[in-house]
């Protein structure tokens, strides 16, 4: 699952401009149910908006813990280089935070090691 984790040390401030990821994934062509969490402080889950190469993701819903669950369109990820891009939409609070974000193939409900991450994008 490629995810990205700001330095402990480094708070990522939600701003006017998006934040741009390249991240490489590999053949994940077997069909998959394919989710955005992303992890944030002091937002408003309407506000996000997710991309993966131009596709915009749909918002499913918030789970425990400030995170947001974005569920993509499978053709919009190619194998290789992707571009994520997470944005805010209006003006962010000065506390707007991203913490992380993950991008999670679903593809064995039946995995007991994630059926808590299954149950939050459900």
């Amino acid at each position: 699952m490629p995810r990205l984790s700001p330095s402990l040390n480094e708070l990522v401030r939600f701003k006017a401009a998006p934040f741009s990821y390249d991240i490489e994934i590999g053949d994940e062509s077997t069909p998959a149910e394919v989710y955005a969490a992303i992890s944030a402080d002091q937002v408003k889950a309407g506000n996000i908006i997710v991309k993966i190469n131009g596709t915009t993701a749909r918002y499913k819903q918030s789970a425990e813990g400030n995170l947001f669950i974005f569920e993509l369109d499978q053709v919009a990820v190619k194998k290789g280089m992707n571009k994520l891009v997470i944005a805010y939409e209006g003006i962010p609070e000065e506390e707007a935070v991203l913490k992380d974000a993950a991008i999670f193939f679903c593809r064995d409900k039946e995995d007991v090691e994630l059926w808590d991450l299954i149950a939050a994008c459900k």
